[in-house]
């Protein structure tokens, strides 16, 4: 199968739909509105670090102070005050909201036309080709099927340098002893979804080990004392 070449350009050409980044195109487009934006990310969905995180995840603060500055992300304050017994400044949004929040920001902008996002698609970093006035950059889609050049007449922004990445993602710097069960947050809350599906009251041992004591590890540890 022959691969697609498809020719673009824009004034800022982003890689990673993170909450990093979704934040610079948000400023961006608030302050520039006529600005172009190409937006290149892996994942299926935007989000960053929030698409492969545990489900159980939560945000650790008010959901007013996280995200998009033209965009609530905890809500209609008076159906949180109504319907959700919740005061706005003390809703903390989880996984399934943070990514609804962050996929209809992309589209929005996406219709005003401000916007184009390729998801699924990775950079190549190695093939930049600068022209008089722009800088050609490309990138293709993972399964290979299409490729993509950018001319960018302003600014390549690089929203995965330094990108957060979760255990899941992160394979273990040292040896596991044979009998010993290995899990990350994501595969015990899988474990436990497994076991309650099959009426089993314990799906994996009840003994832990929380490697760690940051927000996964407290995460974690709090998820295991309420399940």
């Amino acid at each position: 199968m022959s691969q697609s070449v498809t020719n673009l350009s824009c004034d800022y050409l982003v890689i990673g739909a993170g909450a990093a980044s979704l934040a610079f195109i948000d400023t961006l487009l608030t302050e520039l509105p006529s600005t172009k934006v190409v937006l290149v990310d892996k994942n299926a969905a935007p989000g960053g670090h929030w698409v492969h995180d545990y489900d159980f995840v939560t945000l650790h603060q008010p959901s007013l102070l996280y995200g998009v500055a033209s965009k609530q992300l905890e809500g209609n304050w008076m159906t949180n005050c109504i319907l959700k017994g919740t005061l706005p400044w003390k809703h903390q949004a989880t996984k399934k909201e943070i990514l609804a929040y962050f996929q209809k920001f992309v589209d929005e902008k996406v219709a005003s036309g401000q916007l184009q996002y390729f998801p699924e698609c990775e950079y190549d970093f190695g093939a930049v080709q600068h022209n008089n006035d722009t800088t050609t950059h490309t990138f293709a889609s993972l399964d290979g099927n299409a490729k993509y050049t950018v001319q960018v007449k302003y600014k390549l922004v690089n929203g995965i340098l330094g990108e957060c990445k979760i255990p899941a993602q992160c394979p273990p710097q040292f040896a596991v002893d044979d009998g010993i069960t290995l899990l990350t947050p994501n595969q015990l809350y899988d474990s436990y979804q497994q076991g309650s599906a099959n009426k089993e009251n314990t799906p994996i041992k009840k003994k832990y080990i929380v490697l760690g004591c940051g927000k996964t590890a407290m995460d974690t540890v709090v998820y295991l004392l309420r399940t």
